[in-house]
């Protein structure tokens, strides 16, 4: 059977299919992975009919095609969604925003793209190299971080042209409100303390306060404790009347003369819990990563090194060989985000470079 025989449709469902778990373990709402496993279905297609079109892989600094095999090219499409899912996830922990995220991912998925494919290159002729063996485990491990590497190179590009995206607090907030139940909990200590911002006037205490109000209190406290495009960025997730109502909550007093404190503060904690999960998956400022990066390449043979990397982008390819020859000197330098995702992926796969970090 030809390569335009395979059911890449099929293929395409069943590998979104084993890829939801990961992302609902990862936390991506509902919506977040019917949006995904519709956008994975879009760039698995289109890679189906490239694979087609092409008809075969060629290595690099050679003429001719190895032609693909019904396996080897289901094997390119199957990487190439599971490279894809590690870079979604990378989005996801970056809390980026539903439209910047796909714009970077539609980036990444060539990268990912290009790198399944030489995959199927870098196992071939391995029995002529017994001293050169690259496992299957390190190759997909490659993949992924290529996914990891490209979104965080390509998030920088886009926030030094754009400047900084806005995070998904807002989303991470309405999701809260939707789904919050009320454990018994006690009021949380120094609650109080969080607010530092100006406040609006007192208002006359609220009868019947409903639920809602409980939430939108916990917001106008924690808005306090944000830097001013964080709040308004949370806000302007709201209507105008919620805004109104989240304002009037940012005064203490006024909370404290109209709600169950001890209610307040059970979403308080539950808010602050979520905002907090965006802001631990980025790199430690001021955490050198390049010194333990450059001695954790010097460690492993270059021969290695050239053959597992020589389909990245020429800035990583570019600046493994400086650390080689020049102790990591030169014009290829990588931002933060890259070279801890690097270093990480080496430690993984490499046992003599463990211990590194």
């Amino acid at each position: 059977m030809g390569i335009e025989a395979i059911d890449y449709q099929s293929i395409i469902h069943q590998q979104i299919s084993l890829l939801m778990d990961s992302w609902r373990q990862a936390g991506l709402s509902e919506s977040e992975i019917q949006e995904a496993a519709s956008q994975f279905f879009n760039m698995g297609l289109i890679a189906s009919q490239q694979v087609q079109q092409e008809g075969g892989v060629q290595p690099e600094g050679q003429t001719e095609k190895i032609l693909y095999t019904e396996d080897s090219a289901t094997r390119v499409i199957t990487q190439f969604l599971e490279g894809l899912g590690t870079g979604l996830i990378k989005a996801h922990e970056q809390r980026l925003p539903s439209q910047e995220r796909w714009q970077l991912m539609q980036e990444v998925a060539f990268h990912v793209f290009e790198q399944s494919k030489q995959l199927i290159v870098a196992t071939m002729g391995q029995d002529l190299t017994p001293d050169i063996q690259l496992p299957k485990d390190q190759l997909l491990g490659l993949l992924n971080h290529t996914a990891t590497e490209a979104l965080l190179y390509y998030l920088n590009e886009y926030e030094k042209k754009n400047g900084p995206i806005a995070r998904m607090e807002e989303a991470f907030l309405q999701d809260a409100i939707a789904s919050m139940s009320l454990p018994g909990m006690s009021l949380e200590p120094g609650a109080e303390e969080l607010i530092n911002a100006p406040v609006a006037p007192m208002a006359p205490p609220i009868a019947q306060p409903s639920e809602v109000h409980y939430k939108f209190a916990a917001i106008g406290l924690l808005l306090g404790s944000l830097p001013i495009p964080k709040q308004q960025s949370i806000l302007s997730a709201f209507r105008p009347e919620e805004q109104q109502i989240i304002n009037q909550y940012r005064n203490p007093d006024v909370v404290a003369a109209s709600l169950d404190l001890n209610r307040v503060a059970e979403y308080l904690k539950h808010f602050k819990s979520k905002l907090g999960r965006s802001s631990s998956q980025k790199p430690v400022a001021g955490k050198d990563y390049s010194s333990p990066l450059i001695k954790a390449i010097q460690k492993i043979p270059p021969q290695r090194l050239e053959r597992l990397f020589q389909q990245e982008r020429p800035l990583v390819r570019g600046y493994i060989r400086q650390c080689i020859s020049k102790d990591g000197q030169g014009e290829h330098q990588l931002p933060p985000g890259v070279e801890e995702s690097l270093l990480l992926y080496l430690e993984r796969n490499f046992p003599e470079v463990a211990g590194t970090l």
